[in-house]
């Protein structure tokens, strides 16, 4: 302790004291321990502490785990010498068990698989001792044995001790209890991996016996989620399963061609009036018929095995998500699968069965997909998906009633029954929701106050609104009324994150109590404007409040999708351990021409650094518009003439982005923290936004963290290759010019950035099942386009060619904007889905290592060739 307090210690020493720290407090605990009912808090708070121990770093919790497990041993051995604890020895003994399971877990979880085969052994050693004190942990035991084997890559031999257990062990008997059911479901999920068994064999034997058992016995809650979950999950498996689908497709087109052969004989014998001839067509036709007969029996039997697979998987899904909260993504798959069936009868039977048992939270987050299911229609999956929207709703309103209000605003056209029947639907809901008295005044606050922010976004005034002005609110109508409203309904700054409550308590959630006086003009054709709401809890919530002819809700899902991208990488240890992730912020659509949008705090663009930094470092250079003139000057001309001239730019325009750090991090730790952290978030977001095809990388749309250093990417509605069919083509995977390098410090691109990647890359490889149902889910919402409208993405470049402060003529604008309305009609089709999903799904495919991938992006981003032909405006020379 008095080695801690010293001033001079550095980073590496404080880490190797606090560990020995810790491992004396863990001898402390131990030593300490009088009764059997102490000893199983000991062992609790040991299980505890294995989630921090995940996310830490190897040699630290190693060195923990080593002292523990050496403590246990020697007092399960010298028990007997402790004269003032009152334990037996077998308490001992049970304590080093269970204390090297939870060892060679987190071993495991650390891919030290030889230190976990080390534990194994050593654990297989006690067994008979342990017998010798009547304690039976073989069960328990050998299940770990099997769990380190199956890391170490021998499968055959894992299975066939999970299934020893099962033959041999009697588990009731168990000291350390292992349930059946588990045991059951893990060896179904290793023998359908290693593919040993068919899988039909697989349900009949494993999957369905656990489900019996779970039902039988007084089962854990965790347990039941574990084996609804696996069962499910084997089920959705099969239906995927490459070899099933194509059989599937093969035995569809057989069927086709028998058909269309078998009525070509028809129409023949029909025209045929030769005796003879017509006989032989007769018996031709008789077998022809026969075969059709065999290949629609066959398609049939596929086709029933299929569909019992969708209602197991659905059913067990569902019940999974009722039992725990350990797989709680499974709502994202069930709520695909369900939505891709939604006018099968069957398929809504079985989700009737259990959608009522899943807590409304579970799907909360999905607010945006199932209402635009929505339709004024009485059949079974409407009934289910209103009632399902509307517990949401009452659950949790700030979760909800939002889409709704946006909803029952949509303006649908006469043509469009789809959209005049879904704001039907969403006006019953809001009925309902009004005549409910738990939430009917939250309903609303949100109606009233959402009309007056949509009345300030829509609001223009050209002389008044202009790029930087400060106005008062109340010399505005639109802004009186908002203040007067906010002031008189109490609602949440909509633009503010809240958690899902699972309590359904919102009662603490903090309230809008004033807007500041004043309001900026930010730049952009519509005039967005800046407002700050005050809330009860004294934090001010900057929002930019938007209207135009961009709809919000294409920012909002790609908000929602890179959420639960980012989300994934924290289950993942060494994206866990580095805090990969990506920054995301709120976007709240009201209608399609207004929106709400949460401003960044403490950020500045990336754009609005560098230029002028530019300028004060490298006086000079030339300027950030003169590079731009050059590049646009031979925007038209050959490939070499671009590259020499590109060439040219640079020679005379330093990167500055090193001094960002020295200007905001003036501590030397907090420098090296605050650049970590920017690379470490520009690695993140450069892999993540490759996957997912994110364009229009410029720097207005990077903003530069001026607390943390970490870099936040917004305006995300050019995605899944958009970028790729601009005027001017955007060549690079994503934005790694020069400056972007330069504040990476000395290693470059080399150390922690390439690092990083491979991680980022790695991580989502392995989450590709769950990042493609979140982009499934998608694939189901009538309401967003995949592909985008050629006549926005042109108006995105030449807004910021003419000049940042946008020199688009407002009629011209309104022009172009009806033109790519009715453009975008033409976009939102199927094969668009199909088409962005298997880019997505390519991407993220094994065919080249992670490491090749990796130095192949970084090439193709730093390439002067891809750089020296992007747009003018895109500023590739910073």
């Amino acid at each position: 302790m008095q080695s801690l307090t010293r001033a001079s210690v550095n980073a590496t020493a404080l880490r190797s004291r606090l560990t020995a720290l810790a491992a004396l407090s863990e001898l402390d605990d131990l030593l300490n321990v009088a009764e059997p009912t102490e000893m199983g808090d000991v062992l609790q708070k040991f299980k505890h502490r294995s989630h921090w121990m995940k996310s830490g770093l190897y040699d630290d919790v190693s060195q923990i785990l080593s002292c523990r497990e050496t403590t246990a041993s020697m007092l399960s051995q010298h028990a007997s010498t402790m004269s003032s604890v009152k334990l037996p020895a077998s308490s001992w003994r049970r304590m080093q068990v269970e204390t090297m399971l939870t060892a060679s877990a987190i071993y495991r979880y650390h891919q030290a698989t030889q230190e976990s085969l080390n534990i194994s052994t050593a654990l297989n050693k006690l067994v008979p001792v342990c017998e010798d004190l009547n304690l039976h942990v073989d069960a328990a035991v050998k299940i770990e044995v099997a769990n380190s084997l199956w890391d170490y890559g021998e499968m055959s031999t894992s299975i066939r001790m999970l299934q020893g257990i099962d033959k041999d062990s009697c588990l009731e008997k168990q000291t350390i209890p292992v349930s059946r059911s588990e045991l059951l479901s893990k060896i179904g999920h290793k023998v359908s991996v290693a593919r040993l068994e068919k899988p039909r064999d697989i349900q009949k034997a494993y999957l369905e016996p656990a489900l019996r058992e779970l039902k039988s016995s007084h089962s854990h809650i965790a347990e039941e989620g574990a084996v609804y979950h696996q069962f499910a999950t084997f089920c959705d498996e099969q239906l995927q399963d490459a070899d099933g689908l194509e059989d599937l497709a093969r035995l569809q087109n057989l069927r086709k061609r028998k058909s269309e052969e078998v009525a070509d004989l028809q129409a023949l014998i029909a025209s045929t009036k030769e005796s003879q001839t017509r006989a032989k067509y007769l018996n031709f036709l008789s077998k022809e018929k026969q075969w059709l007969g065999l290949d629609e029996q066959e398609l049939r039997r596929v086709e029933q095995t299929r569909s019992e697979f969708i209602r197991l998987s659905l059913e067990n899904y569902l019940l999974s998500l009722a039992a725990s909260d350990e797989y709680n993504n499974d709502a994202l798959r069930f709520t695909a699968l369900w939505l891709e069936r939604s006018l099968e009868e069957a398929t809504n039977k079985a989700v009737a069965r259990h959608l009522e048992q899943v807590p409304t939270r579970k799907f909360a987050n999905l607010m945006n997909q199932l209402t635009s299911r929505l339709q004024n229609q009485d059949t079974t999956f409407q009934r289910l998906l209103f009632d399902l929207v509307l517990r949401i709703c009452t659950d949790h309103p700030y979760h909800g009633m939002y889409q709704i209000w946006s909803g029952m605003k949509a303006k649908a056209q006469q043509k469009d029954e789809v959209a005049a029947l879904r704001v039907k639907a969403t006006e019953k809901v809001a009925q309902r929701l009004a005549g409910i008295k738990d939430v009917a005044q939250i309903w609303l606050s949100i109606d009233k106050t959402s009309k007056y922010y949509h009345g300030l976004a829509v609001d223009r005034n050209t002389s008044k609104y202009k790029s930087g002005a400060k106005l008062p609110l109340k010399e505005c109508a639109a802004g009186q009324n908002l203040m007067i409203y906010l002031a008189r309904y109490k609602i949440p700054p909509p633009t503010m994150h809240i958690e899902v409550s699972a309590a359904r308590d919102y009662s603490g959630v903090p309230h809008v109590v004033k807007l500041e006086p004043t309001m900026t003009i930010a730049s952009g054709l519509s005039a967005p404007k800046i407002i700050t709401a005050v809330g009860s809890d004294g934090k001010k919530y900057k929002q930019l409040v938007k209207g135009g002819h961009d709809d919000l809700r294409q920012d909002a899902i790609m908000e929602q999708v890179f959420a639960a991208v980012s989300s994934l990488l924290k289950l993942h240890r060494s994206s866990q351990q580095r805090n990969l992730g990506i920054r995301t912020y709120k976007v709240l659509p009201l209608t399609a021409s207004s929106g709400l949008i949460e401003f960044v705090p403490n950020t500045i663009p990336l754009h609005d650094f560098l230029m002028p930094a530019h300028e004060r470092y490298h006086p000079r250079d030339l300027k950030g518009s003169q590079c731009r003139k050059e590049i646009m000057n031979v925007q038209s001309r050959p490939v070499e003439t671009r590259i020499s001239t590109y060439r040219k730019v640079t020679e005379k325009f330093h990167p500055v982005m090193r001094y960002f750090f020295m200007e905001y991090f003036m501590d030397p730790d907090e420098w090296f923290t605050k650049r970590l952290a920017y690379t470490r978030s520009t690695a993140a977001i450069s892999i993540l936004g490759h996957v997912l095809g994110l364009g229009d990388r410029h720097g207005h749309n990077i903003l530069l963290d001026t607390k943390t250093g970490e870099a936040v990417h917004i305006d995300l509605g050019v995605a899944f290759e958009a970028g790729r069919i601009l005027p001017v083509p955007e060549l690079v995977p994503f934005r790694l010019t020069r400056d972007i390098v330069d504040g990476m410090g000395i290693t470059k691109t080399e150390g922690v950035f390439r690092r990083c990647c491979e991680f980022t890359l790695d991580a989502l490889r392995e989450e590709q099942y769950s990042i493609m149902t979140v982009l499934d889910v998608l694939r189901y919402d009538p309401l967003y386009t995949w592909s985008i409208s050629p006549v926005r993405l042109a108006k995105l470049q030449k807004a910021r060619q003419e000049g940042e402060a946008g020199a688009d003529d407002s009629e011209q604008g309104e022009t172009e904007a009806k033109r790519a309305r009715k453009a975008a009609g033409h976009f939102n089709e199927p094969s668009e889905a199909d088409r962005a999903l298997e880019v997505v799904r390519k991407k993220l495919s094994k065919t080249l290592s992670v490491t090749a991938t990796v130095n192949d992006l970084i090439n193709q981003a730093t390439d002067e060739r891809n750089l020296a032909v992007l747009y003018s405006g895109w500023a590739a020379y910073a």
